[in-house]
């Protein structure tokens, strides 16, 4: 072994023949080594310094410093090395002289012998997805920091996505498809999670899931504070087990046998049955505890997302971003690029001027930067390869010429009109439609790219005013962290595009697409999986464009392009905010005006910051009574990553700063919070503004349960602690949200629901399966939520501002009343029925009750007693009846709607419409029913005749 060098502030390397080992955090009391093999020649040709010098270009600068160290230290540096071994091969593949080194392992995963050649490079998580297709396994971040990668080797959780998969030789390696039974039954483990919502994407579930296992079977009743040792959570999910009292509770209950890891094991009651005050306690569906009906799949790994679509001939793509924050580009050269083996396409901006940028109310972001860049991170050029390690070293070869530009990044520096202007030209922008007193525009000051105003009352009651009071408030930008990338697979040609997005708003992404490649809409094909986390950064375009450009480029080849967590923070984040309020009051605290100045700094391009914009200015007056309102909203362009939605679109901030400004004035009159804020509520029943909606709720006997609940007027008062009460506005997905369903029905009973509402986690689709279930009086179990498809599915605006269930729930449960009515007008047509008699005979209640219809119906029928042909619950045939309605009523509402065919009767061709076939019936009497199979031909079957005496039939 070579003499080990520091190279950097906390780093040693060296290299010794074909083992390169390296330490980073060396000086702290936990370092981290790792060591690995690759065939690179001759010693000398990979010294420790080289070694050193590559692996400190990929870390941060502030890697030396203890705040910096701080945060990675705990950053597995086997993704760095990998990296590297990775570079140093493609630097010498392409002269043919060296070949990374394979090895061939074998070990036992979940359960079965495996085996595998893997290169020294291949790290495990690679090796369980792609060539095991164990897809539980979710990267995501690559640091083996968000635990969603975690597996057991030898029992022990460890991140696969910072393993190489040599070290798992002779091991044994447990992924979350391992706990499961041959036969299918769960482990406790997965049950507990089940019972406990122990998820909620779903995406690191898994992680989660192996956690507790390996925690369980070390010590199979541990006691809350050993579940919250973090010495115990060397790789846990970002969810943190210690913090989310559902996983703590599943962790708990799911000990041997299922039982609760208390000082005292109890049994699990199961669901309980709330009384909800919204919901009758008849309701059967809705309102239970209940599984969700995607947490099999999810506890399972079985759940599909969009990073785990894999189409045939898939290429992978990934993009070269600006070092600069503002910068002109000056030339861009990728013939190495192009002529590495293994690329299919690299994209620039000679391949995308013909092309439209994209936004919401302001078109400024182009597929790839064309001229200039205007924040670090901005993409330049992409590359679609045979893999993401080819792809990225194809990136190396590109060569970039920039003229750096000067910058700007905070409000005050982009408003000053001596400043650099980000944007010399216009680009394309547009302006709605805005009720009385609102209004937008476009480039109103030095920087700004929208601004959205919003005024009632008159502003002469300023001088009414006792007190006047300004306040400011500043709020940084946050990421919003979700553990599935942006990532999109498409196969794109000049005519047509089909895509698998990760995205909350398939519709508006297919409009958005249609607008940027110049197509109709019907030519495009948006298909969404299930969504690991969104928090509405998956609104609009984000990894689609490059994807779709670079398929295109490729001749139609299947492209994906999977974001890394660092390439997710530069793309989008939420808005940097100062908000200026002012506000004129009486003595007695009764609020007069308010003035709000609302700054969001919308970074590089505008994105779905004009939105944002109009929710942050709208929602300025908060829950309260004003005589005048006045304000503006500003999105203010600046070199930083782009601002988008987030949750509460702005809302939150103006919340914020608006019951923080309450809290303030209170203090200054010296009256409490509570009462100061009772006394210029909004009734219930009156208008938010002027023009808007009425509000629908009681908000100060709301506010008075919420103090009451927590003792807001019992507290005690203690120096430096506080408890406090406010209240917000939020609309269910604001104006012009609508919403379409599609419920449908086979003649076997099965239900398909079909809505454009995104799963990320929210449990909407489950929720909406339950009223579809509730409405037709069907087991929950028997409706199933159709996959998200544009060309099949209907319209929807988008899954955001928590709208499932206020808007599509509306529609998905009109949806349902009209297939029940529906089906209630054709069967009483059929049997000469009132509908309403059809209804209450129980039509579409299930099984358990069809029984009790056909004696309803029998009686409605004119008759007391007749004798029916049942066979496996289902009643074939009447012997007798007076009355024709009467006896089609209980073959309808006893057996089926129809046979696979679309006949009537099961045995009957002719169906009940063919007057022929039901003389033919009535003729036959006793004669024995005839039932078809699932497959050829048809079987008879023996009826066992019953007697109904006035009674419903009972299993």
């Amino acid at each position: 072994m070579r003499p080990t060098t520091t190279v950097a502030p906390g780093i040693r390397a060296a290299a010794d023949g074909l083992r390169i080992t390296a330490t980073i955090g060396a000086e702290y009391r936990r370092p981290v080594t790792v060591s690995t093999t690759a065939d690179v020649g001759q010693p000398a040709e990979l010294d420790a310094g080289l070694v050193g010098r590559k692996i400190a270009a990929l870390l941060p600068d502030d890697i030396g410093d203890r705040a910096g160290s701080a945060e990675y230290r705990r950053h597995p540096v086997a993704v760095l090395v990998r990296r590297l071994v990775a570079t140093a091969h493609h630097d010498r593949g392409s002269e043919g002289s060296h070949r990374m080194s394979e090895t061939t392992i074998d070990f036992r995963l979940n359960g079965a012998e495996a085996f595998a050649t893997v290169p020294a490079n291949r790290i495990l998580a690679d090796l369980l997805r792609e060539d095991f297709r164990c897809h539980g396994v979710r990267s995501s971040c690559e640091r083996g920091v968000c635990g969603a990668c975690t597996v057991l080797v030898d029992d022990l959780p460890v991140a696969s996505c910072s393993t190489f998969a040599f070290d798992v030789a002779g091991a044994t390696v447990e992924t979350v498809e391992g706990p499961a039974a041959a036969d299918g039954t769960l482990s406790p483990q997965q049950r507990a999670f089940m019972e406990c919502g122990g998820f909620q994407c779903g995406f690191c579930t898994s992680g989660m899931l192996m956690l507790t296992t390996g925690l369980l079977r070390q010590n199979p009743c541990p006691q809350r504070p050993e579940i919250r040792s973090l010495d115990q959570l060397e790789h846990v999910p970002l969810h943190r087990l210690r913090n989310d009292p559902r996983i703590g509770g599943a962790s708990r209950r799911a000990g041997p046998r299922g039982r609760r890891m208390t000082t005292t094991p109890s049994v699990d009651a199961g669901p309980v049955l709330h009384d909800l005050p919204t919901a009758p306690a008849a309701h059967r569906v809705v309102g239970r505890d209940g599984a969700r009906a995607d947490a099999g799949i999810k506890v399972t790994g079985k759940a599909v997302y969009t990073t785990d679509v894999v189409r045939p001939g898939m290429l992978h793509a990934k993009v070269l971003r600006s070092p600069h924050a503002h910068a002109n580009i000056v030339s861009i050269g990728v013939s190495r690029a192009r002529a590495l083996p293994g690329v299919a396409a690299v994209l620039t901006r000679d391949d995308v001027r013909h092309l439209n940028p994209y936004g919401t109310f302001v078109k400024d972001q182009p597929v790839v930067a064309i001229d200039r860049v205007r924040y670090v991170g901005d993409v330049v050029a992409a590359v679609a390869a045979v893999d993401e390690r080819t792809a990225l070293a194809a990136l190396d070869l590109i060569e970039v010429v920039y003229d750096v530009l000067p910058y700007v990044t905070e409000l005050d520096e982009a408003l000053d009109p001596s400043g650099p202007q980000i944007f010399p030209e216009a680009p394309i922008g547009m302006l709605p439609d805005y009720g009385d007193g609102a209004s937008g525009g476009l480039r109103t000051q030095h920087n700004v790219s929208y601004e959205f105003r919003y005024t009632t009352g008159s502003p002469d009651v300023w001088d009414q005013c006792d007190h006047i009071f300004e306040d400011t408030f500043s709020f940084s930008r946050m990421n919003h962290m979700h553990l599935e990338p942006f990532v999109a697979v498409a196969e794109a040609t000049d005519d047509a595009i089909e895509i698998w997005s990760s995205t909350q708003s398939p519709f508006p992404l297919r409009k958005e697409l249609a607008r940027t490649f110049g197509m109709p809409e019907n030519r495009i094909r948006v298909q969404t999986m299930l969504l690991g986390g969104g928090f509405g950064a998956k609104n609009g375009l984000k990894a689609d464009p490059v994807a779709v450009r670079l398929s295109q480029l490729s001749g139609g080849r299947p492209v994906r392009y999977a974001m890394t967590t660092e390439e997710v923070f530069l793309t989008v984040s939420q808005h940097a905010a100062r908000l200026i309020y002012r506000t004129g009051v009486m003595a007695d605290g009764t609020f007069v005006a308010r003035e709000a100045r609302v700054l969001l700094n919308g970074g590089a391009y505008a994105e779905l910051s004009p939105l944002v914009c109009e929710k942050a200015g709208y929602r300025t007056p908060g829950a309260y009574r004003w005589q005048h309102i006045d304000s503006i909203a500003r999105v203010v362009t600046t070199n930083t990553v782009p601002a988008g939605a987030f949750r509460g679109f702005g809302g939150t901030r103006a919340t914020r700063a608006s019951e923080r400004r309450v809290d303030l004035i209170a203090e200054r009159l010296r009256i409490d919070p509570f009462d100061l804020r009772m006394k210029n509520l909004k009734e219930l029943g009156e208008e938010y503004v002027p023009g808007e909606a009425p509000i629908d709720s009681d908000l100060r006997e709301g506010l008075r349960l919420v103090a009451d609940e927590i003792g807001y007027h019992r507290r005690a008062k203690v120096p430096h602690r506080g408890m406090g009460v406010c209240i917000g506005m939020k609309d269910g997905g604001g104006v012009n949200k609508p919403a379409q369903a599609r419920v449908k029905v086979s003649t076997k009973g099965d239900v398909f629901l079909s809505s454009g509402l995104t799963e990320m986690g929210q449990g909407s689709q489950s929720a909406l399966c339950q009223i579809v279930a509730e409405v037709l009086g069907c087991a929950p179990a028997v409706v199933v939520f159709a996959n998200i498809d544009t060309d099949n599915t209907p319209f929807d605006r988008g899954t955001n501002a928590s709208s499932g269930i206020a808007v599509m729930g509306q529609a998905v449960q009109q949806a349902a009343e009209k297939v029940r009515r529906d089906v209630l007008a054709w069967a009483a047509g059929q049997l000469d029925l009132d509908p309403r008699i059809a209804d209450a005979a129980g039509l579409g209640r299930g099984w358990a009750g069809r029984h009790r219809a056909c004696a309803r119906a029998a009686g409605h029928g004119g008759f007391r007693r007749h004798r029916v042909r049942v066979h496996r619950r289902r009643i074939l045939q009447v012997r007798q009846f007076p009355s024709r309605a009467a006896g089609g009523a209980v073959r309808l509402l006893g057996g089926r709607l129809g046979s696979r065919r679309g006949r009537g009767r099961p045995g009957d061709r002719q169906g009940d419409r063919a007057p022929a076939g039901r003389e033919r019936r009535r003729r036959q009497g006793d004669q024995q029913a005839r039932v078809p199979r699932s497959g050829r031909g048809r079987r008879s079957l023996r009826a066992r005749p019953v007697t109904l005496r006035g009674t419903p039939l009972r299993r």
